[in-house]
């Protein structure tokens, strides 16, 4: 990306029209659980209502602009919180086994 392309997403405040900017101008969306976001739901951490909030706007973006969803899983997690319009899903997602999966990517 150009001077050009930086400056233009330097431009783009707040930072939702950033993150439509890019999801617009993107393929695919991939959606990563790790531990800590499952354990943000699980506690009722004061940020989740932020983060969920984000979740479902980058999800509903990649909707309406029909790209898929990746939700990929961090190794023995399990997703305690809806996400929507999924293309893709992989459960159990080891970086260290999953080298081939990683090279698709």
């Amino acid at each position: 990306m150009g001077d050009i392309g930086l400056n233009l997403i330097a431009s783009l405040r707040p930072h939702w029209r950033k993150i439509k900017y890019e999801i617009n101008n993107s393929n695919a969306l991939f959606f990563l659980v790790g531990r800590q976001l499952v354990k943000m739901q699980e506690n009722h951490d004061d940020n989740w209502d932020r983060t969920q909030n984000w979740i479902a706007f980058e999800i509903g973006i990649a909707c309406q602009r029909k790209i898929d969803v990746w939700v990929i899983c961090d190794k023995n997690i399990k997703i305690n919180f809806p996400i929507p319009y999924v293309s893709a899903y992989i459960p159990k997602f080891d970086a260290k086994k999953d080298n081939e999966l990683i090279k698709l990517l």
